[in-house]
């Protein structure tokens, strides 16, 4: 088990590392909006929960990654909305998912189009026929 300060101090540094562009988050594979830090022997596993009756949370999974079995557990924190550390685990899945689903570029992109005057959009006839840039 890993203690609950040392495994606070590593998200610490893993937002540090990926507010400064030097982590390299993927889309997770089952999960939609979460995102994975992999690593030679181990992964990391960020999830945004956001039950419609409850907190938001942020849930963490450090994995030791097994040739032969695939990923297994080994530390796990869920931290909702208004726990002292939400600020801290929260900044990191946003950071992480804009890095693993490119949202800020889809907000940008909105954004820009909404503010602009005029008719926007495109048909699947015209989408088709525009470049656009591969993200993942």
């Amino acid at each position: 088990m890993i203690p609950k300060s040392q495994l606070r101090d590593l998200i610490r540094k893993l937002r540090e590392k990926t507010a400064a562009g030097e982590v390299n988050w993927v889309p997770h594979q089952t999960d939609d909006f979460g995102c994975e830090l992999l690593l030679p022997g181990s992964s990391v596993e960020l999830s945004f929960l956001s039950p419609a009756t409850d907190l938001d949370r942020v849930k963490v999974i450090l994995n030791e990654n097994d040739k032969k079995y695939g990923p297994a557990p080994v530390a796990e924190a869920v931290v909702a909305e208004g726990d002292p550390d939400w600020e801290l685990f929260y900044g990191l899945y946003l950071e992480a998912s804009k890095g693993a689903h490119h949202w800020d570029r889809v907000l940008g992109e909105l954004e820009s189009a909404v503010n602009n005057t005029g008719r926007i959009g495109l048909t699947h006839e015209q989408l088709s026929d525009v470049a656009v840039p591969a993200t993942r």
